[in-house]
Formats: structure tokens, sequence, C-alpha cells
């Protein structure tokens, strides 16, 4: 996946990734996020030997909006999927990934078009 340009194909568009240890950003494209009928999701991926809480939230303009908090990795593997609606992701730039300083975290961040759902 390409971090450059936006992913798109017949189920969303593909906006960010990356890994945080402890607290980071991972910048969101410049895809033409246009809330009308789209919802967004984010897969979180947590490293069950660095097992901490960890908060989400969306960052625009340098105010933030907390989306999601849990306590470790949720399941065996780690994977947790938050499903966005619009209202609260409208025109982020940036997902905030805050945990102690040595949590680790993985995040996916993609729009889903809403008649493929």
């Amino acid at each position: 996946m390409s971090d450059e340009s936006p992913i798109h194909d017949k189920l969303g568009t593909f906006l960010g990734m990356g890994t945080v240890t402890g607290k980071g950003t991972i910048p969101l494209n410049g895809a033409a996020r246009n809330p009308d009928g789209l919802r967004y999701g984010v897969t979180l991926l947590c490293d069950g030997s660095r097992d901490v809480p960890y908060r989400v939230s969306v960052q625009q303009d340098g105010k933030t909006r907390s989306i999601g908090y849990t306590e470790g990795c949720q399941t065996q593997d780690g994977a947790l999927t938050l499903s966005l609606g619009e209202d609260l992701f409208p025109h982020a730039t940036e997902l905030l990934i805050e945990s102690e300083p040595d949590g680790r975290v993985m995040a996916v961040v993609f729009e889903l078009h809403a008649d493929k759902q």
C-alpha cells in the first residue's frame, strides 16, 4: 500500500496506515473524503507482548476527538476494528494513538462506500 496516494476499490478508499510505539500520529492522505453516505473504519493490531491500554483519537486543525479506548489486546491475534459514522471523522487529518511508552499499535484507516456495505 502506498502512503502517497489513495487506493480505491469497489468497497472503499485506503486513507493511511502506520505503527505507533507509545504515543504518535498517523497521517491520513488527501483522499476526497465526502462524508455523505460514507462510514469509516480503523483496524488496530496490538502487540500482545506489549499488551497495554491505548486510546485512539482523530485530529484536525489542532483539535482532538477520542473515538475509542481499550484495556489492551482484545482478541488472541490482537485485532480490533472500529466502525465510525461520518459525523465523527469527516475531515480528520491524523489518527492519534496514545499508550504507555512500551505499547505498540498498528492501525489501518479506510473509508467504506455506503452502497457496498
